[in-house]
């Protein structure tokens, strides 16, 4: 395992070399944006994804930051839509997105601030509130989405991910129920209709049960892409055949992505912040956001 590491390491970044040298014999395209804080933002691929959406848009990245645009590039777009310039080079881009107000040689006409958290202490009336997402690993299979919407759907209402008492209770400080509150009462009024699995074998057997609640559940706090017992495109599929999701708010801020994967995948969800969002999700249209779970 370790060798195979060292092997990829080592491939990666001979590709990163050869893109640098191949670039001085490329026609060189004047690049739209300059991009710098691929390496110290925590989530920057959605809006990297949200850039590509727009176009054919030549992106100018410091080298810092080739081997993310690698990971978050399709391969042609990586050769020929990213241009890597050196750590002190000045931007050539009209539009620069960095996280250094003062970047050298940049005068701007204009200046948007953009919050990555809605609920930041520090959140100003003026600055743009990025939108939510799904996990950035689960992009990868953007095109299968399609087919994994399920025209009839077996499960009525589901949930997949942490049920944890201890992670979702003490750093939670808003005024809603948080996960543990929601799955106690879930417990205590429909134990009866509801399937809880913690392992494949489980799983693979409650599908054929079809029972009216399927909850899939790992205890383990972390990132749910590495713990999950359903594998990334099994859980998209999983979403893709409820009806319904129950979309419990995560462990220190209301908003999880299995709220936008679900309504990604057609599944309808059941969630306590619908005013939360912006615009905000009606009950009883495009969500049921239940007052009744508000503290």
């Amino acid at each position: 395992m370790r060798i195979a590491n060292v092997l990829k390491r080592v491939a990666v970044w001979s590709l990163v070399r050869f893109k640098f040298v191949l670039q001085r014999f490329l026609p060189k395209k004047r690049a739209e944006v300059f991009f710098d804080c691929a390496d110290d933002w925590r989530y920057p691929s959605y809006l990297i994804r949200a850039l590509r959406s727009m176009g054919d848009v030549i992106m100018e990245v410091p080298a810092s930051g080739a081997l993310f645009f690698l990971r978050n590039s399709s391969l042609f777009d990586f050769v020929f839509r990213v241009s890597i310039v050196g750590a002190d080079a000045v931007p050539g881009a009209d539009i620069v997105i960095s996280r250094n107000v003062q970047i050298r040689g940049v005068r701007a006409r204009s200046r948007a601030q953009l919050s990555v958290d809605y609920f930041f202490e520090d959140h100003k009336a003026d600055e743009l509130g990025m939108p939510y997402f799904i996990h950035p690993k689960l992009w990868a299979f953007e095109r299968e989405f399609p087919e994994l919407r399920k025209e009839s759907r077996s499960i009525r209402i589901g949930f997949a991910g942490t049920v944890n008492a201890r992670a979702y209770t003490d750093s939670f400080a808003f005024p809603i129920m948080n996960r543990t509150e929601i799955f106690d009462v879930l417990f205590d009024q429909f134990s009866n209709r509801m399937e809880f699995v913690t392992h494949c074998d489980q799983y693979r057997k409650a599908l054929v049960k079809s029972p009216s609640i399927l909850i899939v559940a790992v205890d383990v706090p972390g990132d749910t892409t590495k713990k999950h017992i359903l594998r990334a495109r099994e859980y998209l599929g999983f979403l893709g055949n409820c009806d319904f999701f129950i979309a419990p708010p995560g462990y220190e801020m209301p908003f999880s992505h299995n709220l936008i994967e679900a309504m990604f995948l057609g599944a309808i969800p059941l969630l306590n912040y619908g005013t939360y969002l912006t615009p905000h999700l009606r009950n009883g249209s495009i969500a049921l956001a239940s007052p009744h779970l508000m503290n």
